[in-house]
């Protein structure tokens, strides 16, 4: 595998190719040879791509671990982005602690008005990368490694997805390439389409079942984590659960009223978002849409903390 790197801005090779490219949509991937030996070496168990008792195992799709390097960690996280070379500005914000610090004796609320640096927060794309075996002989085989979302050049942010994709398949494969799709824009559309499975509260161990069953690869997420959540989410008495499907599988949510929805992130050491939108408006958006949108549009906690205070506390001023 070649040596891990990304890219600042758009290869022009990729940019030649684009403009050669009819299509709208398009398909961010590469073939690459991969010799028996590296898959042996463990050189692409990151990807799912092992030798097990001589037999080949495969994952078809992989979400790339963010200790990869850090467009994997990013395409995970997030990024914050604090602008230094702008005036500080002045913010307020308040936060719930224990009386004398003792939960058992109350609490209080402590506000501060610091001056800080704004900072803007890019939502994480949760890209995963798919593998297809093309051809195998005794000594290699070929792969077609690609990005599991079609971008489409007609979205805004198309060069700003596109730039991640290279990156994430750079920095995890060490090739690139972009090919046409043959979807139309509906079946693109239909595509990217985010439905929900609603999930009723009283079920909980058949709610927790679909839920991780529904993870192709579940590598990065720790079932014990899974169920302490999805029991504090059940502790603040939301309407329903609901479960992302079409791209969006890796969250779930918690339902509190038709405009008020809590994602949380199954991948350990992520975030809660807390939506806004009508429901129904969101039901209709995709995965990129949902996590790229303005920020006002949703509400970010981390799990750091006493998070679950603060979510309690978003909740509530809701």
């Amino acid at each position: 595998m070649a040596k891990k790197k990304f890219f600042r801005k758009i290869p022009k090779t990729i940019e030649a190719k684009l403009s050669e490219i009819n299509s709208q949509c398009l398909l961010i991937g590469c073939v690459v040879k991969v010799s028996n030996e590296d898959i042996k070496s463990g050189k692409y168990n990151h990807l799912g791509i092992a030798y097990n008792n001589s037999e080949l195992s495969l994952l078809s799709e992989v979400l790339p671990p963010k200790e990869i390097g850090h467009i994997s960690k990013r395409n995970i996280t997030g990024q914050t982005i604090t602008h230094k070379n702008d005036p500080k500005v002045t913010i307020s914000y308040s936060i719930t602690v224990p009386n004398f610090g003792d939960w058992n004796r109350g609490s209080h609320i402590i506000s501060f008005t610091p001056e800080v640096y704004r900072k803007t927060f890019i939502a994480p794309k949760l890209f995963q990368i798919k593998t297809d075996l093309l051809e195998e002989t005794s000594t290699h085989k070929l792969f077609k490694f690609s990005i599991d979302t079609l971008l489409n050049r007609s979205q805004n942010d198309f060069n700003e997805n596109l730039l991640h994709a290279l990156s994430l398949l750079q920095e995890n494969v060490g090739a690139i390439d972009i090919f046409s799709s043959d979807l139309s824009a509906q079946d693109f559309l239909r595509s990217i389409q985010v439905t929900w499975e609603i999930l009723p509260p009283g079920n909980r161990e058949d709610n927790l079942t679909r839920i991780l069953s529904s993870i192709h690869n579940r590598s990065d997420i720790d079932p014990r984590i899974v169920r302490e959540r999805y029991l504090f989410l059940e502790s603040l008495n939301p309407r329903n659960f609901v479960q992302g499907m079409g791209g969006f599988q890796r969250y779930f949510g918690a339902q509190f009223s038709d405009d008020l929805v809590v994602f949380e992130n199954l991948a350990s050491g992520n975030a809660i978002y807390i939506m806004q939108d009508n429901w129904r408006e969101l039901s209709q958006k995709s995965r990129l849409e949902l996590l790229s949108g303005n920020n006002d549009e949703f509400t970010r906690i981390t799990h750091k903390g006493n998070w679950k205070q603060n979510l309690k506390n978003a909740l509530s001023n809701n």
